[in-house]
């Protein structure tokens, strides 16, 4: 029994705890979950470690509730604990800074190669089965099979694509039954397809590992948070949809859906993309790029890798917390050029020597702009003036920090709850969908939009001055291109955008 501040008691079943206590799983507990946000949040000290319990704990109870509630559904207890154990597990591939760490880092010290968390969650949870007898013994116990472990796998990361002609044995004495259900999904028959909605759910987005992050960020970031995740559960049902089951809820929770995706948007407006939060997850990501090369962990053999290569081996990635910035603090190694510009990054951040916010605009929704206009906009932004205008040297490019802040529901531009059938009190087995009119007129008619941010890495009033002038008169250029905006390819949006601008 675990004492957790959110869900108060909550009782594991043995098979979890033997995962729990493992090193891989230890691991956990020295990664923040809100990655710098305590560097700006002094609440949010929480750890992946306890999130991931409550997701075990939450999948626990809607799972259970849907048994109780629809025996005819037939889940068994090995579809229980496979949903738990994915629940506890979802987050093992995690690195340093959490999202950071596989959506910033990853990307730049790798260009093109494809790494999520999912896919390390999924690594590591092999590894780790791998090297603990003890979890072993509890598989064998609870008779997990072969397609047992491709179903919490799935759960996790999706189909395992490369499994589809054969599913590999954990251990020899397992035998299974192959299936091949729908959308690629192996581990489970079709009509059991709804089981992979509670943990990660790929059609709505509403699932346990929400709702447990929504309840704890708020809590630890003194947030209000009124959704009720409980609430939920009572009132979820499995329908037949189509040819399909899916997890439905009943009507009269409509409100209370749209609250939850609110939750999430003023999680990403107030904490994980406060501007300075953002601007430390940078710094700490160049402090990362900067020592790539020269901080090093084992691996397999006692081959020593680097973070960028650790993740293609788990015995070294399992070693790469958040402490990794300690050891790069630490290292006493001198005349190395990028140690010693990762540790004065650090240095920085620690002093709070930031890089300074210049100002940010929003583009309107319809027109997204990717990662891949950001040289183009830092180029442009420098190069906007000359320095007759300035009366000082322009800036280069690469002292301009651009960032491209996305807020939406969690599905882009569309509307979550266009994926969510509903049903009614007087029909409990019929399916239908609730258009946002239906609702109310007061809800948005867009459900995303990115803003350009802009920082200055130097903090020299002159220069300050200089970028915050060329970044006014690049805005002054898109005012007027207002007038063309209909015109305007996709591609090149970035250069139509409405100037609603703050400045410092």
């Amino acid at each position: 029994i675990f004492q957790d501040p959110i869900h108060g008691p909550m009782e594991l079943h043995p098979l979890c705890v033997s995962i729990i206590d493992t090193p891989h799983f230890q691991r956990l507990r020295n990664l923040k979950q809100l990655g710098a946000c305590y560097q700006v949040f002094s609440g949010a000290s929480h750890n992946r470690f306890e999130h991931s319990l409550g997701v075990c704990h939450l999948a626990g109870i809607l799972v259970q509730n849907l048994r109780t509630q629809q025996p005819e559904l037939d889940i068994s207890n090995t579809d229980v604990l496979c949903v738990m154990v994915a629940g506890l597990c979802h987050d093992l591939g995690h690195g340093p800074l959490s999202h950071m760490f596989d959506g910033c880092f990853i990307p730049r010290i790798r260009p093109g190669f494809e790494w999520t968390h999912e896919k390390g969650s999924i690594k590591m949870l092999q590894h780790l089965i791998e090297q603990s007898q003890a979890v072993k013994d509890q598989l064998e116990r609870y008779e997990i099979s072969g397609t047992d472990i491709l179903f919490i796998k799935e759960i996790i990361d999706g189909p395992q694509v490369k499994r589809s002609l054969e599913i590999r044995f954990v251990f020899s004495f397992f035998s299974f039954l192959h299936f091949q259900g729908d959308k690629g999904y192996e581990g489970r028959e079709k009509e059991k397809q709804f089981l992979y909605e509670i943990v990660a759910n790929k059609r709505n987005g509403i699932d346990v590992d929400k709702m447990d992050y929504f309840a704890r960020d708020c809590h630890h970031l003194g947030i209000p948070n009124p959704f009720d995740h409980l609430r939920y559960m009572e009132f979820a049902r499995v329908l037949k949809v189509e040819d399909h089951r899916e997890i439905c809820l009943r009507d009269k929770e409509v409100r209370s859906m749209y609250d939850m995706f609110y939750t999430r948007l003023s999680l990403h407006r107030q904490a994980y993309s406060h501007k300075t939060n953002r601007i430390i997850e940078e710094m700490l990501i160049e402090t990362l790029l900067a020592a790539n090369d020269h901080i090093k962990f084992k691996g397999k053999n006692n081959e020593m890798l680097k973070m960028s290569e650790a993740i293609d081996d788990m015995e070294a990635y399992s070693k790469i917390t958040d402490s990794v910035f300690e050891l790069i603090k630490l290292d006493q190694r001198s005349g190395i050029e990028g140690l010693a510009k990762a540790q004065e990054i650090l240095h920085k951040v620690e002093c709070r020597q930031l890089y300074k916010y210049i100002g940010q605009t929003n583009p309107i929704a319809k027109n997204m702009i990717d990662g891949e206009a950001i040289p183009k906009i830092q180029k442009d932004i420098a190069e906007v003036m000359t320095e007759q205008e300035l009366g000082h040297p322009r800036l280069s490019p690469d002292r301009y920090v651009v960032q491209l802040v996305r807020f939406d529901f969690g599905m882009k531009e569309k509307n979550p709850i266009d994926q969510v059938n509903f049903f009614t009190k007087a029909n409990p087995d019929t399916p239908i969908r609730i258009s946002k009119n239906e609702v109310s007129f007061l809800l948005p008619d867009c459900f995303q939009e990115v803003s350009i941010r802009v920082y200055c890495t130097s903090s020299d009033p002159a220069d300050l001055k200089v970028a915050t002038e060329c970044f006014k008169k690049w805005i002054e250029g898109l005012e007027k291109a207002q007038e063309t905006l209909h015109k305007v390819r996709p591609h090149l949006s970035y250069a139509c955008i409405i100037p609603q601008i703050n400045f410092i």
